[in-house]
């Protein structure tokens, strides 16, 4: 080999590249949604180390194309392995490594490491969209709750409580009468 890469190998590269920073932006969006905590700021460090790598990437794409690619893919990779166990159930069926069923990560038998890191971006965009439903049924719970406290019989709420020894102001004794 002269050294020189093909138009075509520089496409793929660029296209890798592109989806690597489709994952980083995918990525990005998890860790906003995620309250302030260690694994927030892991998953923020992931995040600068895959821009790193997509940026070196970037750079050597005229002259190694398959290794820039290779690179972008194995950002995206990262980026991915680093999201798993943020959301609650994730992993689907499978193994709990994150595995598909026949021992392959997602995008991995691809014949490209544009298509796989496409197939890791549209992993952490399912992954962020997980995360905001299990945000949103606590929410939703949440209010629920608050709402039944306030409003059922026999709670805290405005109509007042009911005594425990008798259930009903019906089936209270009168007080004596006090009169001088």
């Amino acid at each position: 080999m002269t050294g020189r890469s093909t138009r075509a190998e520089r496409k793929r590269a660029r296209r890798a590249i592109r989806a690597a920073r489709a994952a980083e932006t995918e990525a990005r969006r998890l860790a906003r949604s995620l309250s302030e905590s260690p694994r927030r700021r892991r998953l923020a460090a992931a995040i600068e180390s895959a821009e790193a790598s997509r940026r070196l990437a970037r750079k050597e794409v005229g002259r190694h194309p398959n290794v820039s690619a290779r690179r972008a893919a194995r950002a995206a990779e990262r980026l991915q392995r680093s999201t798993r166990g943020l959301v609650p159930g994730d992993g689907g069926p499978g193994r709990r490594d994150g595995r598909g069923r026949r021992g392959r990560t997602a995008g991995s038998g691809s014949a490209s490491a544009a298509a796989a890191a496409k197939a890791r971006a549209k992993t952490l965009r399912a992954r962020r969209k997980q995360a905001e439903q299990v945000r949103g049924w606590s929410r939703r719970i949440g209010t629920m709750v608050l709402a039944q406290a306030v409003l059922a019989p026999g709670g805290d709420g405005p109509k007042g409580s009911r005594s425990a020894a008798g259930r009903s102001s019906r089936n209270r004794e009168a007080p004596p009468d006090r009169r001088p």
